[in-house]
């Protein structure tokens, strides 16, 4: 399932364009390809950011994408383990 239509990229009389998932054209000529692929990964973050109730405090954020569901007051108080801590298991079997 795919949340945002996809920009695509299109070469024009020597210059590379941003197209959107219509094949509007979305950005000025760009001179590179490294240029508008840039680009494109720039449209693509704002096109997944929006408003979002925390899941925690319910208080509303600009979130940049469903993976991120936590305000940053909730996110800093998630854990007291450092982020490079392992987290046991859930789903680890019995002990037999």
């Amino acid at each position: 399932m795919s949340l945002v239509r996809p920009f695509s990229i299109k070469r024009v009389d020597g210059w590379h364009v941003v197209l959107d998932g219509n094949g509007k054209t979305v950005s000025a000529p760009r001179t590179t390809r490294a240029q508008a692929v840039e680009l494109v990964e720039e449209l693509t973050r704002r096109a997944l950011r929006k408003t979002r109730a925390c899941m925690c405090c319910g208080v509303l954020f600009v979130s940049e994408g469903p993976h991120n569901r936590l305000c940053n007051p909730c996110r800093g108080q998630g854990t007291s383990l450092p982020p490079e801590a392992a987290i046991p298991s859930r789903n680890r079997l019995p002990n037999r």
